[in-house]
C-alpha cells in the first residue's frame, strides 16, 4: 500500500475507497484523518455493517457476486 499524506487534503476533497470487507485497519485510519479534514468520504464495498461503510458520507453496498464475476483469475 502506498504511503498517505493527510496534509494535502482539502476541506470538500473526495476521497474513495474500495473494499471487499470495509475492515482495513490501514484505510479505515485514511478514512479517519481524510474526514478530519473535512474531506468526502465515499465508499464501494460488500459490507454495509463495516467500519469503513460507517465512517463514508456516501457509500454503496455491492454484491460479493459481482467481485466474483469480475474477477479475472477465476
Amino acid at each position: 500500500m502506498s504511503s498517505f499524506d493527510s496534509h494535502t487534503l482539502r476541506k470538500d476533497d473526495l476521497v474513495f475507497f474500495v473494499s471487499r470487507e470495509g475492515e482495513n485497519k490501514a484505510l479505515i485510519e485514511i478514512a479517519r484523518k481524510a474526514k478530519d479534514k473535512g474531506a468526502f468520504i465515499f465508499t464501494l464495498t460488500t459490507n454495509d455493517s463495516s467500519s469503513l461503510y460507517t465512517l463514508s458520507d456516501r457509500a454503496i453496498k455491492t454484491s460479493e457476486n459481482q467481485y466474483l464475476e469480475n474477477d479475472k483469475n477465476s
